[in-house]
């Protein structure tokens, strides 16, 4: 049998934002990293409709942007590849004048969510304290 979510139920990730950030999307639900094999479908995803989702269209390529305008630095956060079991979650870190993100200041993986929360209020403080810049 599988388990549902109902989409309305999640809440969003709480992070510790420190001075300076603005956060332009945050889709990252507050919801451990499913086991690959676990079935676990959403309703309400669909918003009009009574289609049931699979968790994992909450794993997309676009979790969070933020910028540090003082700084001059953007963090992205997603899930790569996009809605893939297989897939694990990426923090890029750059300077907003690095158009074509090819000198991250940081890159950091896990598969584990806790795991990358601590890692992006660490680089945040970090950022907002001028220890990265």
């Amino acid at each position: 049998m599988n388990k549902i979510i109902n989409l309305e139920n999640l809440e969003l990730q709480e992070l510790e934002y420190t001075e300076g950030w603005q956060i332009l999307w945050n889709k990252l639900y507050n919801y451990s990293t499913p086991q690959i094999k676990e079935d676990i479908l959403i309703s309400n995803f669909f918003k009009d409709d009574s289609r049931l989702a699979s968790i994992w269209l909450l794993y997309d390529d676009d979790l969070i942007y933020m910028v540090h305008d003082k700084r001059q630095i953007a963090f992205d956060l997603g899930w790569g590849p996009g809605n893939n079991p297989e897939g694990a979650f990426h923090i890029i870190m750059v300077r907003m004048d690095d158009q074509y993100w090819e000198h991250p200041l940081v890159e950091f993986s896990s598969r584990n969510k806790d795991e990358i929360v601590a890692k992006l209020n660490e680089l945040m403080l970090a950022v907002s304290n001028g220890e990265i810049s």
